[in-house]
């Protein structure tokens, strides 16, 4: 990775500016300065910030027609010159790419207008830019005032014109692990802060979860010591077993069922009348590998798979594998 520090390193604002492109957020309805009729916004299209997509696409069915004639801040006639890229002001960063005509839309949306043509470069930096949400969420979490506070929280712009965005795209690339890590964190535990328990990341756990837990874990296990395949999970009352095997043996489950109450004993301790400590047991038993804990999502996510699979690791060195 860079060894560039976020001083010298190139921002999302210093790269818009050096293309020459018209860069910031739409108009703003208000008492304006003059009774003249702002032509360029007057019965034009405009789209709301809710039709902004998170998968580059815009909703057409939500742009409706101005009918405001003035405006506090109209902004600049070459704002909302087509072709556009369209990011909506929140810590989701959901950005579209608009390529047909003239577009207005108010300041809860910044705009590339992109001198009224389309370019490779100009399909090469939306890529790139959809390809970078990750980073720039992340980015925002750990420099916004306002991010995290509420679901797709509102950013200022200045927190989106200061994410990193230098020449060489190499600068910021990331590995698959911390990707994990800053998608978890994002999709996750930002609602969890929020939310507590009802947040999505306290639901029952589920087939499609454990597949993709098994597969990062697998990954870092098999990264030193080969041959550590997943075998089917075994679920009871409200716990899981996720086992593997080194090799090609298998489990007896025979007896189970019958194991349920004393797993659910050890898994929870009552540390006092109003605190319970919830246990997660890693049992090495021959070529085998159990691990056991509550069915919830948030015990089965990827970025737990990390952590998981390097506690297993330094485990397996202590006893001498």
């Amino acid at each position: 990775h860079s060894t560039k520090s976020s001083e010298e390193m190139t921002t999302l604002k210093d790269y818009v500016k050096r293309q020459g492109w018209d860069y910031g957020e739409g108009y703003m309805v208000g008492t304006p300065d003059t009774d003249e009729v702002v032509d360029y916004l007057y019965e034009q299209p405009v789209i709301p910030a809710q039709a902004v997509g998170s998968d580059g696409e815009i909703d057409e069915a939500m742009i409706y027609t101005q009918t405001e004639k003035c405006f506090q801040w109209p902004r600049n006639r070459n704002r909302y010159q087509g072709p556009l890229i369209l990011l909506r002001q929140t810590d989701k960063f959901d950005i579209a790419f608009w390529s047909r005509g003239n577009l207005t839309y108010n300041s809860e949306v910044l705009g590339i207008a992109l001198n009224g043509k389309v370019t490779e470069n100009h399909f090469q930096f939306f890529k790139r830019l959809m390809s970078s949400r990750k980073v720039f969420r992340a980015w925002v979490s750990l420099t916004s005032a306002k991010a995290g506070i509420q679901h797709a929280t509102a950013i200022n712009k200045s927190d989106i014109d200061d994410c990193p965005f230098p020449e060489n795209e190499a600068d910021l690339d990331i590995s698959a692990n911390e990707e994990i890590i800053l998608s978890d964190a994002f999709d996750y535990y930002r609602d969890f802060q929020r939310l507590g328990d009802e947040a999505e990341m306290m639901r029952p756990s589920g087939e499609d979860d454990y597949r993709d837990y098994v597969e990062v874990f697998a990954r870092q296990i098999n990264a030193v010591h080969k041959k550590l395949r997943p075998l089917p999970v075994q679920t009871w009352a409200g716990l899981c077993c996720q086992p593997f095997v080194f090799g090609s043996a298998r489990p007896d489950w025979k007896d189970a069922a019958a194991l349920t109450d004393k797993l659910a004993g050890l898994l929870r301790s009552k540390s006092s009348a109003t605190l319970t400590t919830l246990r997660i047991l890693r049992i090495f038993d021959g070529p085998f590998v159990f691990l056991i804990k509550p069915a919830r999502l948030r015990y089965w996510l990827k970025s737990i798979a990390l952590r998981d699979a390097d506690e297993a690791l330094a485990d397996l060195r202590a006893l001498g594998f």
